[in-house]
């Protein structure tokens, strides 16, 4: 995968009262690297620098929505 292009840092903080233990703010990094044929989706936490691969972006997109769901309970 030759062509790596970084997408958009996305830092969302919330207003939302603080509570013990919680994190309010995140910020990722997105890749989307691709060779003409193939492709894949990169995402970073920012903080931790844990990655985690995606193969479409219909899979990333379902993956950061349980993500926020989860988190909103």
């Amino acid at each position: 995968m030759d062509e790596e292009r970084k997408w958009e840092t996305a830092d969302s903080s919330s207003k939302k009262t603080e509570q013990p233990g919680q994190r309010l703010q995140s910020a990722f990094l997105v890749r989307y690297l691709t060779d003409g044929q193939t492709q894949q989706f990169i995402l970073e936490d920012v903080a931790t620098r844990q990655r985690k691969r995606f193969d479409s972006l219909a899979a990333l997109q379902a993956w950061l929505q349980d993500l926020f769901t989860i988190s909103k309970q």
